[in-house]
Formats: C-alpha cells, structure tokens, sequence
C-alpha cells in the first residue's frame, strides 16, 4: 500500500512539474551541524542575550529539520538557545529556544 502512495505521488509530482514547484524533504541543508527537529512551533530570532531572543525573524514550524550550527547560549534563565537555520529557509540563520528541539 506505501508503494502504491508514493508511486501516486510521484506521479502527480511529474505531471504538474511543469506548473508547481515539488515539495523539498523536511530536512536541514547540507551544512555542517546537527540535524534537530522542531518538536513545537517557535520563532526564530535575530540575536539572543541574558534575557533571551530579540527580533523575531519568522516562525518555524513543528516537524521541520533545524540544522543547528554546533553553537549555543544560555540565558539568565537557565534557559538553551541554539543556533542555526530551518529547513524552509536555510540562507537565514538565527536562534531557537532549546524547548522546541529535539537533536
């Protein structure tokens, strides 16, 4: 029967190739780092500091690879940020709460 599913899809994916764009894999680019998953929605954030992250960059969504870039911070609270880039954006960089990850 999963044979059957993705063959479908597939299908579907070569006859509208032409018109639509073909959805990527929900996984980080090939930089270096840790593949993560983000277990919740959470945002994404320019900077960090004691007391935790500023500027919302944009929203990163439940069950999408985070390739975290090997460098983190904890804040005040005792609280792990980690930086890196999603799976929807990865020429944007920024930090996620530790919470929302799973690595």
């Amino acid at each position: 029967m999963r044979f059957k599913l993705l063959a479908s899809a597939a299908a579907l994916t070569m006859a509208f190739a032409g018109s639509a764009v073909a959805a990527t894999p929900a996984s980080a680019s090939d930089a270096p780092g840790t593949l993560c998953m983000l277990t919740s929605d959470a945002w994404l954030y320019a900077s960090v500091d004691t007391y935790g992250g500023s500027i919302v960059l944009r929203t990163v969504h439940a069950g999408r690879g985070f390739r975290w870039h090997n460098m983190g911070f904890n804040d005040a609270y005792g609280r792990n940020w980690y930086y890196g880039h999603r799976a929807e954006a990865p020429d944007q960089d920024g930090w996620v709460l530790g919470d929302h990850l799973r690595c």
